[in-house]
Parts: structure tokens; C-alpha cells; sequence
């Protein structure tokens, strides 16, 4: 039996013996926070009742926890759940953005939490980037390019978002 396997287990167990699946401690925390590497546990908790949006005292939700660790399939059923891809920390930070800082962004992050408009921003980019790759004046239509792009978009909380992306 793995770890998390136990621990889903443990989890079932207390639930079923009546625990409080929304209890906090002293950090705000409930046990959703701590099952961020266990599906099953996810999947009992919100089915008790236990918002998928809760935050701690940091303002933080299960989805900045495990967007923290890139745990993909945890990002995909908190999503899937309900949990609110844009919610923001007390430091005003998004899942995504915590995942940036983290240095946990990847593919199932980007999958799970950039929102339609910051993958076609990001698509957008990459045309303006790759376009004119094979051509003699490449640097030229590159600058033009971007130029244009980022004139367009000058100020769009979303392509800092993507840019982020991109630098880390």
C-alpha cells in the first residue's frame, strides 16, 4: 500500500466515524489542503461536504497547494469539483501564479489553469514568434511582430500571465 493510498484509507475511516471534514487548525487549514497527493481523499472530502474553494488563513485553497507541488490529476478533480481556477491568496495570487513562483508550472498546470483567453494569448505569441522563422529577415518581422503584439495587448493582466509563464 502506497502512502497516499493509507492515507485516503485513514481518511475514509475517520469520515465515516463522523470527524468534521471541514475542521480547521491554527493555520485555517482543513484536511483538504493536506490531501492535495491523494485523489481518493479529494473526492471523500467534497463529497462531505467540504467546499473545494476553503481557504486558510493565507488565503490560500486546495488549488494553490497543489498547483504549489504540480499535482496535475489533483488540479484536474479540484477543477472538475468546482474549484475556482482564478481565486486569489492574500497575496492576490492565482493557482497559476502560485505555480509560477514556485517553479511548478508544466504542462498539466497550463492545461488546468490558464483560462481560454491565456492559451490563446499564448498560441497568439507563439504565431508571432515562429511565423517568420525560416525567413532571410526573420529578426526584422520577429520585432515588427512583437512590437504589434504587445502594443495590442499593452496592459492585459492575462498576457503577464502568460509572459510569466514563458520566463520561468
Amino acid at each position: 500500500m502506497s502512502p497516499d493510498e493509507g492515507c485516503d484509507r485513514t481518511v475514509d475511516l475517520l469520515l465515516k466515524a463522523g470527524a468534521d471534514p471541514s475542521i480547521k487548525n491554527d493555520r485555517g487549514q482543513t484536511p483538504l489542503h493536506y490531501a492535495v497527493t491523494g485523489y481518493d481523499s479529494i473526492v471523500s472530502l467534497i463529497e462531505a461536504g467540504v467546499h473545494p474553494d476553503i481557504q486558510d488563513i493565507e488565503g490560500r485553497a486546495a488549488l494553490h497547494y497543489a498547483a504549489g507541488i504540480s499535482c496535475g490529476e489533483a488540479i484536474e478533480l479540484l477543477v472538475e469539483k468546482g474549484a475556482k481556477r482564478d481565486i486569489l491568496d492574500k497575496q492576490g495570487k492565482t493557482p497559476l501564479q502560485v505555480a509560477i513562483d514556485d517553479d511548478s508550472y508544466d504542462d498539466d498546470v497550463a492545461e488546468y489553469l490558464c483560462t481560454n483567453n491565456q492559451k490563446r494569448l499564448k498560441e497568439e505569441l507563439y504565431n508571432v514568434v515562429y511565423k517568420h522563422k525560416d525567413s532571410s529577415d526573420y529578426i526584422v518581422k520577429l520585432t515588427k511582430g512583437l512590437k504589434e503584439f504587445l502594443h495590442k495587448y499593452k496592459g492585459n493582466q492575462d498576457l503577464e500571465v502568460v509572459l510569466n509563464t514563458l520566463v520561468k
